[in-house]
């Protein structure tokens, strides 16, 4: 009887904890579509920092439009072989919109150091529900969402590289996505996971407990960045502490290191064969210092160079 109330308890409690994340989360939705709404408006223009700027649009199966844009970055433009058709598609966390990069993008921050250090042009999106982008917020629309971008650049842009990168549940995105993707013949792909965690059930269960991690995996979300059956080439960043003999991964604030990426890879055998990983300093919520930017673009153009040499 004693573990029944217990139980009729923490049900009851789990049924509180979601009704006000649901209010929280669409209250603080509708005051974040209302501010990125005027900064949409604001990044219209044509050019923002010498980097030329294109509003795209792409159509879900359901028949909503997914708000993107594309940049095109004249780096990779004066770029020779194969550099000058490398593009980089960026899945960013689950409610950031793109118009908080194109504000960095104005300001010279984090997004143009990273178009920058991939010498490579950019597409990006707003999830569904997120900025002027239609539908409902769920993992199928997120990754139906981002199969949409990585197919407007196979098919509008004709590339010969693709960076697909995914920020903490960008991650989770894009590595579902690729799982099944037909990857386009004569095109080299990588795949690039920023602060992001080995699975969504393993963190929530972290974080929480484990009835909140089956929860979620329950009601349809159950992402999984790393698997042992992952073949395409992939750059893991994760905060970690610098030692001299390598990196040791520690929690950034949101994702504990038992949860997160590079320390499911680094349980990897042979992990080094198709797999970068690269220690990063700050939290979650902090853009990569330069020094990062750096060692991204030397991992970047090794891995490319290793699957040229494939050909």
């Amino acid at each position: 009887f004693f573990l029944y109330i217990v139980y009729c308890f923490v049900l009851y409690l789990l049924g509180f904890l979601l009704i006000y994340a649901r209010y929280y989360w669409k209250s603080s939705l509708a005051k974040t579509r209302k501010t990125f709404c005027l900064l949409q408006e604001q990044f219209t223009k044509e050019s923002i920092s010498g980097l030329t700027v294109q509003r795209i649009s792409f159509a879900l199966e359901s028949g909503a439009h997914i708000d993107g844009v594309f940049i095109k970055n004249p780096l990779a433009e004066g770029a020779t072989g194969d550099k000058k058709n490398r593009y980089l598609l960026l899945a960013k966390g689950m409610a950031t919109p793109i118009e908080k990069s194109l504000f960095q993008l104005q300001k010279g921050q984090s997004l143009r150091r990273l178009l920058d250090a991939a010498v490579a042009h950019g597409v990006l999106f707003n999830y569904p529900g997120v900025g002027s982008s239609g539908d409902y917020l769920t993992q199928e629309t997120m990754i139906e969402a981002a199969g949409k971008g990585l197919q407007y650049i196979e098919n509008t842009i004709q590339p010969k590289q693709i960076l697909v990168m995914g920020k903490s549940m960008g991650g989770g995105v894009i590595s579902t996505l690729l799982r099944t993707w037909n990857r386009k013949k004569g095109v080299q792909y990588i795949r690039i996971l920023d602060r992001t965690f080995s699975s969504l059930f393993d963190v929530v269960k972290q974080i929480t407990c484990s009835i909140a991690a089956y929860l979620v995996y329950w009601t349809g979300w159950h992402m999984q960045t790393i698997s042992p059956k992952d073949t395409i080439p992939t750059i893991v960043l994760q905060t970690a502490r610098q030692l001299k003999d390598g990196t040791e991964v520690i929690g950034d604030g949101v994702i504990p290191k038992e949860s997160s990426a590079m320390q499911k890879v680094k349980n990897l055998k042979n992990y080094e064969k198709n797999y970068r990983l690269i220690g990063v300093n700050g939290s979650h919520r902090h853009a990569l210092y330069p020094s990062s930017h750096q060692k991204l673009q030397k991992a970047v153009e090794e891995l490319f160079q290793i699957a040229a040499s494939k050909k």
